[in-house]
């Protein structure tokens, strides 16, 4: 796997990264944290192994696992507004 020269990562863990996201097991941003890299440089490095990069969250829990690398937090941890029902006072 080729990886671009401004990349300063342990090659193991980048093998490993790539390959769950290749296999749909991670998304962008849980393979950045895997090879400890920005997600940025994971794009980079994702194109260089020639994987089509998947954007957006596909599932639910893509989306939790966004959010809350987004907000350095475990996704178990966290409660999104679909985890409950709608109330009576919702939207007003």
């Amino acid at each position: 796997m080729a990886v671009p020269e401004s990349i300063d990562a342990d090659p193991d863990d980048l093998a490993h990264a790539v390959g769950l996201y290749a296999l749909g097991e991670v998304n962008e941003g849980r393979a950045a944290e895997i090879a400890g890299v920005t997600r940025w440089q994971m794009r980079d490095i994702l194109t260089a192994a020639g994987l089509e990069l998947r954007l957006g969250p596909r599932s639910e829990e893509d989306l939790r696992q966004e959010v809350a690398s987004a907000l350095g937090r475990d996704s178990d941890d966290l409660v999104l507004e679909v985890d409950r029902e709608p109330t009576k006072n919702d939207g007003e």
